[in-house]
C-alpha cells in the first residue's frame, strides 16, 4: 500500500479549512494508501477533527518540524499550508518519493510533482513548475466532504431559516442588518473569528442563534438557504444542494465568485446599503424556480465525481 502523508496546517482566515478538505481527499484515498497526518501541536481544534475522523495524527512542535519529518523518509507527501518554508521544501524532495502541494494563489514556482488548486476560480491561474509536474485547477479539483455528498438534498420550498456563517466583520455587518429582518439565523462563529463577543452584544433579535464551527453538519439541514464568503464551507453546502448566496471579502475571491455565480451554483451579494441587501436576500428567497436551478446545477457538478477522479490521478501519479 502506498504511504501517504499530508501535512495541514491553520490558514489565518477560513483557519481550519485545509483539515477539511484533505479530510475531503482523504476519504477517498484511504482504501488506496496508508494515510498519516502531519499536524503542528498549535492547531488544536485541526488535530481533534482529524482524530474524530480516525485518521492518524502526529504532531510537532514548530522547531521539530525538520525532525519529525525524517521518520517518514520514503513516504509521499502532499502539502496544504499557507507556510512557506524553503527548508521544509527542500527536505520534501530530499526524502519524500513525490510531494503534492496544495495553492491557492499561483504567487511562487514549485518542483514537485503535482500541484492542486481546489478554488473553483481557479482555471485562468498560471503556474510555473517543474517539468513533469501535473497542475490541476479549478472545477477539476474541488474537493467535497462525503458526509455533505451522501446527504439528503435540502428541500426547496419557503425560506424561513439562513445560515450565516461568520468570518470577518463584513459579513457580522452584514449579519446586524439583517437580523430585525423576517428570517430565522443560525449562525456559525467561524474558528479564528474574534469578535464574536462584540457581535452577540449588538444583536437583539431573538430570532438570531449562535454556534461553533463543530455545529456545521448538523445545523445545515435546519436551514433553507445560507449565505457565506468564498471559504471552505461553500463547497460542502454545494455538495448538499444547499441555495447559496456568496460574499465577496476581497480581489482573491472574485474568480471564485464570478465563476460560480456563471454557472449558477450561488447567487452574489455586494455589500452596499441595508435596503439594498435585504432586497437581494428577499427576492433571491422567494425565487423558487432560481434555487432549484441551482440545486440542480450543484447535483450535476457533485455526479462529475471531481474527487473521485482527482484522488485517481493522484494515485496513478504516487505511483
Amino acid at each position: 500500500m502506498i504511504k501517504l502523508l499530508i501535512k495541514v496546517d491553520s490558514y489565518k482566515r477560513n483557519k481550519l479549512k485545509a483539515f477539511y478538505r484533505m479530510d475531503a481527499l482523504a476519504q477517498e484515498l484511504k482504501d488506496r494508501c496508508e494515510i498519516i497526518f502531519l499536524c503542528n501541536k498549535d492547531d488544536v481544534k485541526g488535530i481533534m477533527y482529524l482524530t474524530k475522523k480516525n485518521y492518524e495524527v502526529h504532531t510537532y512542535l514548530k522547531d521539530e518540524l525538520l525532525d519529525e519529518l525524517e521518520k517518514f523518509r520514503n513516504f509521499n507527501i502532499i502539502i496544504d499550508s499557507p507556510n512557506k518554508l524553503a527548508s521544509f521544501d527542500f527536505q520534501c524532495q530530499k526524502i519524500c518519493k513525490k510531494t503534492i502541494y496544495i495553492d491557492e494563489k499561483a504567487d511562487r514556482a514549485f518542483k514537485c510533482d503535482m500541484v492542486i488548486n481546489p478554488l473553483y476560480g481557479a482555471k485562468e491561474l498560471k503556474y510555473l513548475a517543474s517539468p513533469g509536474c501535473g497542475v490541476i485547477k479549478g472545477r477539476d479539483a474541488v474537493l467535497i466532504r462525503d458526509e455533505f455528498v451522501q446527504a439528503k438534498k435540502i428541500p426547496i420550498g419557503e425560506v424561513k431559516t439562513i445560515l450565516m456563517i461568520i468570518d470577518h466583520t463584513k459579513i457580522a455587518d452584514l449579519l446586524i442588518n439583517l437580523s430585525d429582518s423576517k428570517y430565522y439565523f443560525k449562525v456559525i462563529i467561524e474558528q479564528g473569528y474574534d469578535m464574536a463577543d462584540e457581535l452577540n452584544a449588538q444583536i437583539k433579535s431573538n430570532k438570531v442563534e449562535f454556534f461553533e464551527e463543530d455545529d456545521f453538519e448538523k445545523l445545515v439541514p435546519q436551514c433553507d438557504m445560507a449565505i457565506t464568503s468564498y471559504n471552505s464551507f461553500i463547497y460542502d453546502l454545494i455538495g448538499i444542494g444547499m441555495p447559496v448566496i456568496g460574499v465577496a471579502l476581497s480581489r482573491n475571491d472574485i474568480p471564485s465568485g464570478q465563476n460560480l455565480m456563471r454557472d449558477n451554483l450561488i447567487n452574489a451579494i455586494s455589500i452596499v446599503n441595508t435596503v439594498q441587501i435585504l432586497s437581494v436576500v428577499n427576492s433571491f428567497a422567494m425565487d423558487l424556480t432560481q434555487r432549484n436551478d441551482m440545486q440542480k446545477n450543484m447535483t450535476e457538478l457533485v455526479s462529475k465525481n471531481t474527487k473521485r477522479n482527482l484522488a485517481n490521478q493522484i494515485f496513478y501519479k504516487l505511483n
